[in-house]
């Protein structure tokens, strides 16, 4: 995510974009406005060599529609998702690259994204991600591949801190987060989490964020 963990504290946004907030479709972080496309570059820990950059879009009701992830070896992963709304609750339609799998995604009555799932073609369970939240609808725990993670926020909904359990819940590793970026519309553009492992051995892991607004 080298050096003493610790975290600043958090800037108050100065105003918000048309007044609209969204939330990220997996990650489940605030936006502030109306945020057309992220592109957040993940440098691998103690440089600035990219290691993994994430491009995503939004629609202008704040729905996420397709992302992109290429790592620095030129991989590259697309999804789309076709978001609606009927009388079962809110629905998505996953178009992925992956033609092997297939992609499904469950909501509760509040829209909050809280079970994805991927199934090989065959009907085999490849994996499957579940999501739990506060009262304030901040994703606070998340598990996936064998892995449980939880999150803690500040007083402005922004993530300070991130745990990572295994599942016989032995910490594995404890990061906390200083942002040093805040756009005026109150979005963070850089972002440095401040890792510690079971091990002893910390990293230092730096996003840069990009931002398009409709």
């Amino acid at each position: 995510m080298k050096k003493a963990i610790y975290f600043s504290l958090v800037i108050i946004p100065l105003f918000n974009l048309q007044g609209q907030t969204l939330r990220t479709l997996f990650y489940d972080e605030l936006l502030h406005g109306k945020v057309k496309q992220t592109i957040d570059v993940n440098y691998l820990p103690g440089t600035m060599i990219p290691e993994l950059t994430d491009t995503t879009w939004y629609d202008e009701a704040g729905n996420t529609t397709e992302n992109h992830r290429k790592t620095m070896r030129g991989t590259l992963f697309k999804e789309k998702y076709v978001t609606s709304n009927g009388p079962q609750g809110k629905r998505m339609e996953i178009i992925s690259q992956q033609k092997d799998q297939e992609f499904t995604a469950k909501f509760d009555d509040l829209g909050n994204l809280t079970e994805y799932t991927s199934r090989f073609k065959d009907g085999r369970l490849n994996f499957r991600t579940t999501y739990k939240y506060d009262v304030r609808n901040n994703l606070i725990e998340f598990t996936s591949f064998n892995v449980r993670r939880t999150i803690r926020y500040d007083s402005n909904d922004r993530r300070i801190a991130v745990d990572i359990w295994t599942l016989a819940g032995v910490l594995d590793s404890h990061t906390e987060f200083e942002y040093s970026g805040i756009d005026k519309a109150g979005n963070w553009t850089k972002r440095t989490g401040h890792e510690k492992k079971r091990s002893g051995k910390t990293e230092d892991i730096v996003v840069i964020r990009k931002i398009t607004y409709y």
